[in-house]
């Protein structure tokens, strides 16, 4: 009878073991998938975060062109990795963060068109680069070009945040307000998880004010990575605001959008006013914050 007790401890003892391992198994397992879903969320909202510092650098650009101060400089953040989680096993993805004031990167340029003549207005050049190394979800890219932001995601480039472009309504016709920034100063770039600290300054401006005649256009020229982001971002922006396509205004497409020699134009036929004003940025990082 003592043996056969012993056997049945023994069964118990392995039942509770194969039970304990499923358990764990099983809790192991949820905890990892658990673990992916909140990696997963980190990474979204981290570049979500991204844009709304870029914003908040835009703002700061605002405030000093506006009141054309060139003596202050303005402290910003940008967080290029994701806090993670060490409970539940969840990796730190990083980013990389690329400042290129040359105008290859990216240039916009403003004329003012009449009777086969054009008259430069002003150009904005210059590129604010986040690119995510991401654990979880797919790679981004945040592009700050001028005052709009372009998102890269899946390939497929977005204008997600426009640039400070407004169009409005006068008596007969419309009038157009730009406030644009081009990027000045050296090269740079940074990569790793932790905030990093950015002051902006104002270098120089410019403001154009002009009434415009019948016959005079407004035309923009943008070339460089992000053009097609552009060209949906200004014609969504136009027909918004109630503007008709091949009226109001026109689109010229590059026959090939990789060629730096080439250019997506938008035209503004129907402009009555023009109002320009343009900031030289430099953007640097903080050694000392």
């Amino acid at each position: 009878m003592k043996r056969v007790s012993d056997r049945n401890g023994d069964a118990v003892m392995v039942t509770t073991v194969l039970m304990l391992s499923i358990i764990l198994s099983v809790g192991g397992k949820l905890v990892l998938d658990y673990g992916e879903i909140v990696g997963k969320e980190q990474d979204m909202l981290h570049a979500s975060d991204v844009s709304d510092s870029m914003l908040s650098m835009r703002a700061s650009m605002s405030t000093l062109l506006e009141a054309g101060d060139t003596d202050t400089s303005i402290l910003n953040r940008i967080t290029l990795g994701t806090y993670g989680n060490p409970y539940l096993g969840v990796a730190r993805s990083s980013g990389r963060l690329v400042y290129s004031p040359a105008p290859e990167d990216f240039q916009l340029s403003v004329f003012l068109e009449e009777g086969g003549s054009e008259t430069l207005l002003n150009s904005v050049s210059g590129s604010l680069v986040f690119e995510s190394n991401n654990f979880y979800y797919i790679d981004q890219v945040i592009t700050f070009q001028s005052g709009g932001l372009v998102l890269d995601e899946y390939g497929r480039c977005v204008m997600s945040e426009p640039a400070l472009f407004e169009v409005v309504r006068t008596s007969s016709g419309w009038g157009v307000d730009l406030e644009l920034f081009t990027l000045t100063g050296e090269h740079w770039s940074t990569s790793g998880i932790d905030s990093t600290p950015l002051t902006i300054g104002l270098d120089g401006y410019s403001e154009i004010s002009r009434d415009l005649s019948a016959g005079q256009v407004v035309s923009m020229r943008f070339n460089g990575p992000g053009e097609k982001a552009w060209e949906y971002g200004i014609r969504s922006l136009l027909t918004g605001n109630g503007l008709i396509e091949n009226v109001d205004f026109s689109v010229t497409r590059p026959s090939d959008w990789s060629s730096s020699s080439e250019y997506l134009e938008i035209d503004l036929t129907g402009m009555e006013t023009v109002h320009l004003l343009t900031g030289e940025m430099e953007v640097r990082i903080c050694s000392t914050c």
